[in-house]
């Protein structure tokens, strides 16, 4: 915890974003929530309503959603955001107009 508190940015990551989202006080009840997590084949298959599965370049976050996408049985859309395209990193923080119209016109279609 000396270092997440040190650094502002990890401690706004750590802290403030992800103690509060998962209902943690500590360190280690923020890692054991994170481990569940992780759906397994079961629960994916429970999933029927249509699902966009989106992935950025050198998001850590996202290295397994093709995983998920594939496991996946109802009607699904995967999107992958990348450097060359100025959309990389976690949410495709670098380009969120892009994601914004991506994420949109998948809305848009499956509303229709």
């Amino acid at each position: 915890m000396r270092a997440i508190n040190g650094d502002r940015m990890l401690h706004w990551q750590f802290v403030q974003r992800g103690f509060w989202a998962n209902g943690a006080s500590n360190l280690s009840l923020f890692l054991k929530e994170l481990r569940t997590w992780k759906f397994d084949a079961a629960t994916v298959a429970q999933i029927r309503c249509p699902t966009l599965v989106a992935a950025a370049e050198g998001d850590r976050a996202s290295t397994n959603a093709r995983e998920l996408y594939d496991a996946l049985t109802c009607r699904k859309a995967f999107v992958e955001f990348t450097a060359a395209d100025g959309a990389d990193q976690h949410c495709a923080q670098l380009n969120p107009s892009l994601a914004n119209r991506v994420i949109h016109d998948w809305l848009e279609d499956m509303l229709q």
